[in-house]
Protein backbone atom coordinates (compact mmCIF):
# COMPACT_ATOMS: atom_id res chain seq x y z
CA UNK A 1 0.00 0.00 0.00
CA UNK A 2 1.49 3.72 -0.61
CA UNK A 3 1.86 5.50 2.07
CA UNK A 4 2.61 9.48 2.08
CA UNK A 5 4.31 11.08 5.43
CA UNK A 6 1.69 13.47 7.33
CA UNK A 7 3.78 15.93 9.43
CA UNK A 8 1.92 17.65 12.63
CA UNK A 9 4.31 19.58 15.09
CA UNK A 10 7.39 17.65 14.19
CA UNK A 11 6.57 14.40 14.08
CA UNK A 12 5.69 12.35 10.97
CA UNK A 13 3.24 9.78 10.90
CA UNK A 14 2.42 7.11 8.09
CA UNK A 15 -0.95 8.48 6.69
CA UNK A 16 -2.58 5.58 4.06
CA UNK A 17 -2.99 6.97 -0.22
CA UNK A 18 -6.96 6.98 -0.65
CA UNK A 19 -6.15 3.97 -3.37
CA UNK A 20 -4.75 2.13 -0.04
CA UNK A 21 -7.83 2.86 1.76
CA UNK A 22 -9.99 1.51 -0.70
CA UNK A 23 -8.01 -1.50 -0.63
CA UNK A 24 -7.97 -1.90 2.46
CA UNK A 25 -12.31 -2.15 2.82
CA UNK A 26 -11.76 -3.92 -0.31
CA UNK A 27 -9.81 -6.81 1.33
CA UNK A 28 -12.00 -6.52 4.54
CA UNK A 29 -15.14 -6.75 2.08
CA UNK A 30 -13.54 -10.23 0.46
CA UNK A 31 -12.97 -11.75 4.26
CA UNK A 32 -16.87 -10.79 5.51
CA UNK A 33 -18.65 -12.50 2.58
CA UNK A 34 -16.40 -15.37 2.71
CA UNK A 35 -16.32 -16.66 6.08
CA UNK A 36 -20.16 -15.36 6.63
CA UNK A 37 -21.06 -17.88 3.96
CA UNK A 38 -18.99 -20.56 4.75
CA UNK A 39 -20.48 -20.33 8.64
CA UNK A 40 -24.17 -20.26 7.05
CA UNK A 41 -23.29 -23.60 5.09
CA UNK A 42 -22.29 -25.24 8.29
CA UNK A 43 -25.30 -23.90 10.28
CA UNK A 44 -27.84 -25.20 7.91
CA UNK A 45 -29.40 -28.23 8.49
CA UNK A 46 -29.14 -31.10 6.18
CA UNK A 47 -32.50 -31.12 3.23
CA UNK A 48 -31.96 -34.82 2.42
CA UNK A 49 -34.21 -37.95 3.49
CA UNK A 50 -37.74 -38.49 3.64
CA UNK A 51 -38.68 -36.30 7.04
CA UNK A 52 -36.08 -33.27 6.56
CA UNK A 53 -38.83 -30.55 6.97
CA UNK A 54 -38.99 -32.35 10.60
CA UNK A 55 -35.46 -31.66 11.10
CA UNK A 56 -35.87 -27.94 10.12
CA UNK A 57 -38.53 -27.59 12.26
CA UNK A 58 -36.80 -28.31 15.10
CA UNK A 59 -33.44 -26.06 14.81
CA UNK A 60 -35.36 -22.89 13.53
CA UNK A 61 -32.85 -20.62 15.12
CA UNK A 62 -29.82 -22.67 13.43
CA UNK A 63 -31.68 -21.68 10.09
CA UNK A 64 -32.35 -18.29 10.92
CA UNK A 65 -29.11 -17.46 11.79
CA UNK A 66 -27.84 -19.40 8.42
CA UNK A 67 -29.99 -17.04 6.53
CA UNK A 68 -29.11 -14.05 8.57
CA UNK A 69 -25.24 -14.97 7.10
CA UNK A 70 -25.91 -15.28 3.86
CA UNK A 71 -28.02 -11.84 3.78
CA UNK A 72 -24.42 -10.56 5.15
CA UNK A 73 -22.30 -12.15 2.46
CA UNK A 74 -24.98 -10.93 -0.43
CA UNK A 75 -24.58 -7.72 1.05
CA UNK A 76 -20.69 -7.83 1.51
CA UNK A 77 -20.50 -8.73 -2.38
CA UNK A 78 -21.95 -5.83 -3.55
CA UNK A 79 -20.22 -3.83 -0.90
CA UNK A 80 -16.94 -5.27 -2.74
CA UNK A 81 -17.95 -3.64 -6.11
CA UNK A 82 -18.64 -0.59 -4.77
CA UNK A 83 -16.02 -0.17 -3.00
CA UNK A 84 -13.87 -0.72 -6.26
CA UNK A 85 -16.02 1.52 -8.42
CA UNK A 86 -14.30 4.60 -7.98
CA UNK A 87 -10.62 2.81 -8.67
CA UNK A 88 -12.08 0.59 -11.45
CA UNK A 89 -14.22 3.89 -13.47
CA UNK A 90 -10.83 6.01 -14.40
CA UNK A 91 -10.14 2.75 -16.24
CA UNK A 92 -13.38 2.14 -17.86
CA UNK A 93 -16.12 3.71 -16.63
CA UNK A 94 -18.78 1.22 -18.14
CA UNK A 95 -16.86 -2.12 -17.59
CA UNK A 96 -16.89 -0.91 -14.06
CA UNK A 97 -20.39 -0.18 -13.86
CA UNK A 98 -21.27 -3.59 -15.40
CA UNK A 99 -19.29 -5.08 -12.28
CA UNK A 100 -21.31 -3.26 -9.57
CA UNK A 101 -24.55 -3.96 -11.54
CA UNK A 102 -23.57 -7.97 -12.10
CA UNK A 103 -22.77 -8.06 -8.64
CA UNK A 104 -25.65 -6.81 -6.97
CA UNK A 105 -27.80 -9.38 -9.77
CA UNK A 106 -25.98 -11.78 -7.42
CA UNK A 107 -26.90 -10.51 -4.15
CA UNK A 108 -30.63 -10.24 -5.34
CA UNK A 109 -30.87 -13.56 -6.65
CA UNK A 110 -28.83 -14.66 -3.53
CA UNK A 111 -31.59 -12.63 -1.73
CA UNK A 112 -34.16 -14.49 -3.32
CA UNK A 113 -32.29 -18.10 -2.10
CA UNK A 114 -32.64 -16.89 1.47
CA UNK A 115 -36.46 -16.22 1.03
CA UNK A 116 -37.11 -19.63 -0.36
CA UNK A 117 -34.94 -20.63 3.03
CA UNK A 118 -37.53 -19.59 4.87
CA UNK A 119 -40.94 -20.69 3.47
CA UNK A 120 -39.20 -23.99 4.08
CA UNK A 121 -38.92 -22.86 7.38
CA UNK A 122 -42.35 -21.66 8.26
CA UNK A 123 -43.63 -24.74 6.14
CA UNK A 124 -41.93 -27.37 8.61
CA UNK A 125 -43.37 -25.15 11.49
CA UNK A 126 -47.04 -25.48 9.97
CA UNK A 127 -46.26 -29.08 9.49
CA UNK A 128 -45.06 -29.88 12.86
CA UNK A 129 -47.61 -27.72 14.77
CA UNK A 130 -50.62 -29.31 12.57
CA UNK A 131 -50.04 -32.59 10.56
CA UNK A 132 -52.31 -32.28 7.58
CA UNK A 133 -54.18 -34.96 6.49
CA UNK A 134 -51.65 -35.24 3.37
CA UNK A 135 -48.19 -34.17 4.60
CA UNK A 136 -46.67 -34.89 1.00
CA UNK A 137 -48.29 -31.67 0.02
CA UNK A 138 -46.51 -29.38 1.95
CA UNK A 139 -43.22 -31.64 1.30
CA UNK A 140 -43.90 -30.88 -2.18
CA UNK A 141 -44.24 -27.30 -1.76
CA UNK A 142 -41.00 -27.15 0.40
CA UNK A 143 -39.10 -28.85 -2.03
CA UNK A 144 -40.43 -26.66 -4.96
CA UNK A 145 -38.81 -24.02 -2.63
CA UNK A 146 -35.68 -25.71 -2.34
CA UNK A 147 -35.48 -26.12 -5.66
CA UNK A 148 -36.03 -22.19 -6.06
CA UNK A 149 -33.42 -21.63 -3.71
CA UNK A 150 -30.65 -23.53 -5.94
CA UNK A 151 -31.96 -21.97 -9.03
CA UNK A 152 -31.65 -18.78 -7.67
CA UNK A 153 -28.31 -19.88 -6.03
CA UNK A 154 -26.80 -20.97 -9.50
CA UNK A 155 -28.37 -17.69 -11.05
CA UNK A 156 -26.43 -15.56 -8.60
CA UNK A 157 -23.33 -17.79 -9.20
CA UNK A 158 -23.40 -16.81 -13.36
CA UNK A 159 -24.15 -12.94 -12.24
CA UNK A 160 -20.61 -13.42 -9.88
CA UNK A 161 -18.84 -15.04 -12.78
CA UNK A 162 -19.95 -12.23 -15.44
CA UNK A 163 -18.56 -9.67 -12.93
CA UNK A 164 -15.58 -11.63 -12.41
CA UNK A 165 -14.98 -11.41 -15.92
CA UNK A 166 -15.24 -7.78 -16.34
CA UNK A 167 -13.13 -7.20 -13.32
CA UNK A 168 -10.53 -8.99 -15.62
CA UNK A 169 -11.05 -7.06 -18.57
CA UNK A 170 -10.35 -4.19 -16.15
CA UNK A 171 -7.14 -5.67 -15.15
CA UNK A 172 -5.90 -6.18 -18.31
CA UNK A 173 -5.21 -2.47 -19.31
CA UNK A 174 -1.86 -3.32 -18.97
CA UNK A 175 -0.58 0.55 -17.92
CA UNK A 176 -3.06 0.35 -15.34
CA UNK A 177 -2.56 -2.97 -13.91
CA UNK A 178 1.28 -2.59 -13.56
CA UNK A 179 1.18 0.08 -11.95
CA UNK A 180 -0.96 3.20 -12.57
CA UNK A 181 -3.16 1.99 -9.41
CA UNK A 182 -0.41 2.53 -6.96
CA UNK A 183 0.43 5.70 -8.47
CA UNK A 184 -2.77 7.50 -7.64
CA UNK A 185 -3.51 7.18 -11.87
Amino acid sequence: MVTTEHRTSGASRPVLHPAGRTASATGALLIVPTIAALAAAALEPAFTGTDHLRGVAEHPDRLAIAALLHLIAAGTSVGIAVALYPLLKQVKAALALGSVVFRTIEAVCYVAAVVSLLSVLHLAQQLTAAPADDPGVISGIADALLGLRDHSTLAGVFAFCVGALLYYALSTDHDWFRGGCRSGA
